[in-house]
């Protein structure tokens, strides 16, 4: 058994049995992630949560971060999430003249992830395959913002395509791109209905294809 059709054509290229691997994607329940839409504040709330690791994309978030910073793209993130990068990815930051714009919250409870999720007007996970080779297979955090309704931006590494499909209920950029990433999340920013559309069909992706197995 595996996650996604990414993970299933690997396994059969290393010779397991076509007849014997299957897909059992992760889901949610549903009625645990009720839909909150709420007005747009100022300026814009973008959330991110995950482990500081190479993988979760964090050090170009902060590169492209820096580009709206540049254009005057007015914005709030918060990083939700601890690891080895932590320290280092928190400095990219402050060198960045970010410490106004990016908030570390470090490790904090599922509850209170899910509270910042229903206040968030964005959610950016822009993962990468690191060096090591190591990848996200369809990571949870991005199936749950989109069954709480916050749009979505990530990249097409591993099974990540099989959940957001480009432009109809997410984005996807060039995995190491900060400026594709920056686009991306000003597209969303200055398009707010386009952004709902987005998040309105990545609900009904979640209780269609990513069903709670529960």
């Amino acid at each position: 058994a595996c996650i996604s059709e990414y993970h299933r054509q690997y396994l059969i290229e290393r010779g397991c049995p076509v007849a014997k691997v299957r897909i059992v994607h992760c889901g949610l329940n549903l009625d645990d992630y009720p839909c909150h839409p709420h007005e747009r504040v100022h300026p814009p709330r973008l959330f991110s949560v995950g482990r500081f690791v190479e993988k979760k994309g964090f050090h170009i978030l902060i590169e492209a971060l820096a580009i709206l910073k540049q254009e005057k793209i007015p914005f709030r993130m918060t990083i939700v999430g601890n690891g080895p990068l932590f320290d280092s990815i928190r400095q990219s930051a402050g060198r960045a003249e970010l410490t106004e714009y990016v908030h570390f919250l470090g490790s904090r409870p599922q509850e209170e992830v899910r509270t910042l999720l229903n206040n968030a007007d964005l959610f950016v996970l822009p993962c990468v395959v690191a060096r090591s080779g190591d990848r996200d297979g369809i990571p949870v955090a991005l199936m749950e913002a989109m069954a709480i309704g916050v749009p979505v931006i990530s990249t097409p590494v591993a099974g990540i395509p099989e959940l957001i499909q480009q432009e109809h209920n997410g984005l996807l950029v060039k995995p190491g791109d900060a400026a594709d990433l920056a686009q991306a999340i000003k597209t969303l920013l200055k398009n707010p209905r386009y952004a709902r559309q987005l998040s309105e069909n990545a609900r009904r992706t979640n209780r269609r294809s990513f069903p709670s197995i529960a």
